[in-house]
């Protein structure tokens, strides 16, 4: 049996979710992630295709940062609607990032970008 879309979304995502709290508790992974992400994420299984790079940021009091996703290729003008229509999970959640106590699910998104690129 194959695994669905659905369950490598939810994998990323716990994945993410591991990441993050490691970041925020431990402050040489902090410290890796800045200086080499790729290499902080082997351990994780996550991160970039070849030839791809990886940047770290950090939203902070100050500075709020909205992460777009690259467009897939094969999005259709049916699932453009549909997204439209409230399912903007990885650039809407970015926004939630600005201060809401659910900021750190809207991050999921951005990292969901990168982490599953082929879902």
């Amino acid at each position: 049996m194959s695994i669905t879309k659905s369950e490598q979304h939810d994998g990323a995502l716990s994945k993410y979710a591991q990441v993050q709290a490691r970041f925020w508790s431990d402050q040489n992974f902090r410290n890796q992630m800045i200086e080499n992400p790729k290499g902080a994420l082997e351990s994780y299984e996550v991160g970039t295709k070849s030839g791809q790079a990886l940047n770290v940021v950090v939203n902070d009091s100050k500075t709020v940062h909205l992460i777009i996703p690259q467009r897939p290729a094969d999005l259709t003008a049916r699932d453009a609607e549909v997204l439209a229509a409230g399912g903007t999970f990885g650039t809407g959640g970015s926004i939630g990032t600005a201060g809401t106590a659910c900021g750190c699910a809207g991050t999921f998104g951005t990292v969901f970008t990168f982490g599953c690129a082929d879902l």
